[in-house]
């Protein structure tokens, strides 16, 4: 059980990291809802297994909130 809470916290890191590659493409920015989907994807993935296994995963999910955060603020603004 303990492996799988381990590729679910990697799994949300490697999306927060594609997140962030995504916003470097103007093209993909065209699109933020896929954007704050997949920061909240990412964030839901690393919270479940900080809170599970290990504690550093949440790291990463404090990240996507802010992302997620910052692109509803941007979002909204306009």
């Amino acid at each position: 059980m303990r492996s799988a809470w381990t590729h679910s916290g990697w799994t949300g890191t490697l999306l927060l990291v594609g997140t962030l590659a995504e916003l470097a493409f103007p093209a993909a920015r065209r699109h933020p809802v896929l954007i704050f989907v997949s920061a909240s994807a990412s964030m839901l993935l690393c919270v479940s297994a900080g809170i599970s296994h290990k504690r550093w995963f949440l790291v990463p999910s404090v990240l996507a909130l802010v992302l997620a955060v910052c692109l509803t603020v941007s979002v909204f603004s306009e």
